[in-house]
Parts: C-alpha cells; structure tokens; sequence
C-alpha cells in the first residue's frame, strides 16, 4: 500500500469513530442534538475528504487556497470555533445553574420562615 492510500485509510476510519461516537453520546444522552450536528457534519466532512482525494484540492481552490496544508488547518480552525461555540453554551449553562442554586436557596430559606411563623401561631 502507498503512503497516501494509508493516510486516506486513517482519515476514513477517523471520521467513522467521530460519527460513531457522536451518535452513541446523543443516544446516551450525553451530548445535545444540536451539539451533535455540528460534529456529524465534521465527521461526514472528513469521510468524504477521505473517500474523494481530489476534493479537499477542489474546496481549496475554491477559496483560494493553493498550498493544499493550509486547508488542514482551515478545517482545524473549523473545529476550534465549533468548540468555542460549546464552551459559550457551558458557560452560560453554568450560569443559569448557579442562578437557579441561589433562587432555590432563597425558596428553601422563606419556606422555612413560613414553617417558623406557622409553628409560632400554633403555640
């Protein structure tokens, strides 16, 4: 087997295993539909790259791209804002969960209070 044979080989499976573990995370519920869109759509790319060689040429072309590398890292950009993306939606998860924390220890706090005030009529 040539060398590029091979390297297509690896980015086949590489997009398999993304797209394999991406369905298997939103089948356990581990991972939102709409994360996991966009790591289908990577995964698909990669396949597709792997399984059309003159494609990634075509696509950089397209943009202008005439050192065929520069695509790579074109892609690696891609994914590094699909996980920014993520980190903004966690952050902003975390927010609303330390804000829901707290109004639930205001709840439980006049709750109490109320307990307290019942208790005291009662004597």
């Amino acid at each position: 087997m040539t060398d590029i044979i091979v390297k297509r080989i690896i980015m086949a499976v590489m997009g398999l295993i993304l797209i394999g573990i991406t369905f298997e995370s939103v089948r356990r519920r581990k991972l939102l539909e709409r994360y996991a869109i966009l790591w289908v759509v990577s995964g698909f790319a990669v396949l597709i790259c792997a399984a059309v060689p003159i494609l990634p040429e075509k696509i950089a072309n397209f943009f202008g791209i005439t050192f065929i590398e520069a695509a790579g890292y074109f892609f690696s950009f891609f994914l590094v804002l699909v996980l920014f993306h993520i980190s903004l939606a966690i952050s902003k998860l975390r927010s609303n969960q330390e804000a829901a924390a707290r109004r639930i220890a205001l709840l439980q706090a006049e709750l109490e209070s109320l307990k307290n005030k019942k208790e005291d009529k009662k004597q």
